[in-house]
């Protein structure tokens, strides 16, 4: 589970974002939800497998955006 916020001023002011994903060790799924939005979405998210690491991608809509991100993973 992946937490990802736009922050602007010291607080998350305008896209808050939940991500689920799962793997099988060659593939990642990806699932966006729980967004909340105070415009339109700031960016867009992909999961991959590298190197048998995750890798979560960020392709923001703003050059200059900052994330906050906080994980929770559970180990095999």
């Amino acid at each position: 589970e992946i937490l990802t916020c736009d922050w602007s001023s010291d607080v998350c002011s305008s896209d808050l974002t939940k991500i689920m994903v799962l793997h099988d060790g060659t593939t990642a799924y990806l699932s966006q939800y729980g967004e909340i939005l105070s415009g339109s979405s700031l960016a867009t998210f992909d999961a991959t497998i590298s190197g048998g690491n995750i890798v979560l991608t960020t392709t923001p809509v703003n050059a200059i955006t900052t994330y906050n991100v906080s994980l929770t993973a559970i180990a095999a």
